[in-house]
């Protein structure tokens, strides 16, 4: 029983097959980050995606202003902190409008990787009658 590879035989030596298992293990890393970065880019997409429907939600239940305007707060499920604020709009067009108009804005807030973030959204929405 021979120990040791003569000339001419064929098979992988001690350095080739260290050299493939490096390579191996290079791929493997990148592979591995690569994975890692993509899944808390779904995360913070799926965060984004659900500050913008509670900043909609919100902004569809204030569908009219009162004259003193609006000025609510509140948080959500422990994850987002939001506020509704409104102030009656300015009158731009120099004709005065039929009805009276105030601008309202959404602001959602949340933690990412401990950097804040915020959404905001802002329309306008007629003042209450009377």
């Amino acid at each position: 029983m021979r120990l040791y590879a003569s000339r001419g035989e064929s098979g992988l030596s001690l350095l080739e097959l260290l050299v493939a298992l490096a390579i191996t293990t290079s791929s493997l890393l990148a592979l591995y980050h690569a994975s890692g970065t993509s899944t808390r880019a779904t995360a913070e997409a799926g965060r984004q995606t659900r500050a913008l429907m509670l900043a909609e939600s919100l902004l569809a239940l204030h569908q009219q202003a009162p004259a003193e305007g609006i000025a609510t707060r509140g948080q959500w499920q422990d994850e987002m902190q939001w506020t509704v604020t409104s102030e009656p709009a300015l009158d731009t067009d120099g004709i005065g409008a039929a009805v009276r108009l105030h601008r309202i804005e959404v602001e959602v807030s949340w933690l990412d990787r401990g950097r804040s973030r915020t959404l905001s959204l802002v329309s306008r929405i007629p003042e209450q009658a009377g």
